[in-house]
């Protein structure tokens, strides 16, 4: 359970930094007053959990972690580029900071989500160097992060469900036969 609440909090600081750290690049003076109390709420809601629980999240969780980042980065340089690459940057930024997570379940989606997150707006900004940087690294992140094998979910329903049908099939055909 502690590792469950320190994802939690480790999100919830994320949430708390994205927009701190957002403001500060693009609000200026304006966000010196709201800007350190996200700043310190962040701080705050880190320092409830022992640091063990932290170390072993990020420790496993560091590749998605860092996809993330890249996330976060493109959706820093899509709120000052033109409305309609800011648009595809937000939607891409927001795409690989989501990619890691459906991974457990469907590798295809999350690689669709990669895809959606670097390459529309490597392209819509080809002329600069950066987004093309972020998509490389992206794709290098990711392969090792999606490629990795799936944990298996046993689903006791499911095989129970399967199972059913076999076991009527062995009682009809053990009850219809009459020794005779």
């Amino acid at each position: 359970m502690p590792r469950r609440d320190a994802g939690r909090r480790l999100a919830l600081t994320i949430g708390l930094l994205l927009p701190a750290g957002l403001c500060f690049s693009t609000v200026g003076r304006l966000w010196w007053l709201p800007g350190p109390l996200l700043l310190c709420a962040a701080g705050m809601a880190l320092a409830v959990e022992p640091g063990r629980a932290y170390v072993s999240l990020i420790r496993t969780h560091w590749l998605a972690g860092l996809l993330g980042v890249l996330g976060a980065t493109e959706l820093l340089m899509a709120v000052s580029a033109p409305p309609l690459t800011a648009v595809i940057g937000i939607v891409g930024g927001l795409a690989l900071l989501a990619a890691p997570w459906p991974a457990t379940y469907s590798r295809t989606i999350s690689w669709v989500l990669v895809a959606i997150g670097t390459l529309p707006f490597a392209a819509l900004t080809y002329w600069a160097v950066v987004p093309a940087v972020l998509a490389v690294l992206a794709l290098l992140i990711a392969l090792p992060l999606l490629l990795r094998q799936a944990p298996q979910h046993s689903h006791p329903t499911r095989s129970r469900l399967l199972a059913a049908p076999a076991a009527r099939a062995v009682g009809a055909g053990a009850a219809g036969h009459r020794p005779g």
